[in-house]
């Protein structure tokens, strides 16, 4: 067999390609096949109740007007990595208890330490026994988030066992009507691929070269789109909108700056070519909430969900790790350290209360001791932002 140019296989007509005019996408927003990818159903988690009600409304519509589609290898992807996300949430929890717990244990003031200046500036027990009634309160708040969060733990882990909220989402509109599966097998389709490796949704022979399982993943989906969008052409060309949060370029052709634009000319070729006339749209699941009109948290809780982590600045965490170890260094090996601060405040007092001590001697020990609570409260405040050792 004769072997083509790439992209005589992606662009057989030109011209046809060229002269295409592709259907609007709020039509097939309305009319058109809606196509979930396994991470926009794997987003349903860690978001709130509204935002999962909102996003399940509109699948649930869409399925119950017969245009939903839920590729098989999406539902199989989702049920690989839920197990996942349910970890992700449980020790979301379990973080937040040991913040709590480290909050009282951050709440213990040290007062004869700490508020040395107030004795030395005169009587101040009233604000001194208000200031210790707040560390205990502060201490007795810590300690019920921690017994309130070991009950939500002990719950959700509960609830997880039994009966996953969002696999319950899922079930309420992924059925036999809905779920869309190969009529090839995996050896056909792996044969295949192997024919288009440069082709997208597979990028290059490094999809084939990945060892995760899921190598042929994004062609699975990609056959499962096609083969739903042919059956439903017989009657007319079928618009679909795919909706996806993958934003590698397997799929989309430009990212741009505010996220991607529009899907690879490729893809949308091969898409009108078998569905004999259809337009492909993709969309990421903000954007498509946002279409649907959904409300405004909604769109910012999702498109805040999908912000990438911000990069840490190496030179900036190295400065601070420096600065950290200073403070720690000077402190621990100096004799002034917190148990000697209460120590150098009595000598102070005294010193300024006995005539025959000279000004000088006092003014020397002020100097010390200054220096000393100084360092106490930066490292202090560098331990509880987690830069220095307890």
């Amino acid at each position: 067999m004769p072997s083509t140019h790439p992209y005589e296989d992606a662009f057989p007509s030109p011209l046809d390609t060229l002269n295409f005019e592709r259907g609007e996408l709020q039509g097939a927003l309305e009319t058109g096949l809606l196509v979930l990818d396994a991470n926009v159903l794997l987003a349903l988690y860690g978001k709130t109740a509204q935002t999962q009600n909102a996003i399940a409304g509109l699948f649930v519509q869409a399925h119950e007007a017969g245009r939903l589609v839920v590729p098989e290898h999406s539902l199989r992807e989702y049920l690989s990595n839920r197990a996942e996300k349910l970890a992700g949430e449980l020790e979301a929890l379990r973080t937040l208890k040991s913040k709590a717990g480290r909050a009282k244990g951050d709440q213990d003031l040290h007062l004869p330490d700490t508020f040395a200046p107030f004795a030395l500036a005169g009587p101040a027990n009233d604000a001194i026994e208000r200031l210790r009634d707040a560390d205990e309160a502060l201490k007795q708040a810590a300690k019920q988030a921690q017994e309130s969060l070991d009950e939500l733990i002990e719950d959700a882990e509960v609830v997880i066992r039994e009966k996953d909220p969002v696999m319950a989402i899922v079930q309420s509109f992924a059925d036999e009507s809905s779920v869309e599966k190969l009529k090839d097998t995996y050896d056909e389709v792996e044969k295949e691929a192997k024919t288009r490796l440069t082709r997208p949704p597979l990028g290059d022979k490094k999809d084939l070269n990945k060892r995760n399982g899921n190598e042929l993943g994004d062609y699975l989906v990609w056959k499962a789109l096609l083969q739903a969008a042919e059956s439903r052409s017989a009657d007319g060309a079928a618009d679909t909108v795919f909706v996806t949060n993958d934003t590698k370029p397997n799929w989309w052709a430009d990212k741009g700056d505010d996220g991607p634009v529009m899907p690879r000319d490729e893809l949308t070729e091969e898409y009108r070519t078998t569905t004999g006339g259809g337009t492909l749209h993709l969309l990421t699941l903000d954007d498509y909430v946002e279409m649907m009109d959904a409300e405004e948290t909604v769109v910012v809780e999702l498109r805040q969900s999908s912000e990438p982590e911000p990069k840490s600045d190496p030179e900036s965490e190295a400065a601070m790790d420096a600065w950290s170890t200073v403070i720690d260094r000077a402190f621990r090996s100096s004799s002034t350290a917190s148990s000697s601060l209460l120590t150098l405040a009595i000598r102070l007092k005294r010193a300024k209360e006995d005539p025959d001590v000279s000004q000088e001697d006092i003014a020397g020990l002020e100097a010390e001791y200054n220096k000393a609570f100084t360092n106490y409260l930066l490292f202090k405040n560098m331990q509880r932002r987690g830069h220095t050792p307890d």
